[in-house]
């Protein structure tokens, strides 16, 4: 647990396994399984699925992600594709 500062001084305590540590991939709601998913412009989501490890959500979300976008492509795994930062 660590405590996190949120809107107008207020404190609240987080549980640090419910975030993950890569782009695109949250808890589920289920507090077991892990979903990957982009956001995209106006507030839109693509729901790539739920899994088992944290590790295979990233490696979906890095694959999809670079198939949806040209350019610069920040991934998980450091394969940082398309132009300069």
């Amino acid at each position: 647990m660590r405590e996190i500062t949120l809107t107008r001084g207020k404190v609240a305590l987080v549980d640090d396994e419910a975030y993950s540590q890569y782009l695109g991939v949250s808890r589920y709601r289920d507090g077991v399984r892990w979903v990957a998913q982009i956001k995209v412009p106006k507030g839109k989501v693509i729901y790539l699925g739920l899994f088992t490890e944290e590790a295979e959500a990233a490696r979906t979300y890095d694959m999809a992600v670079t198939k949806l976008y040209t350019g610069y492509v920040k991934t998980n795994f450091g394969q940082q594709i398309g132009g300069s930062p």
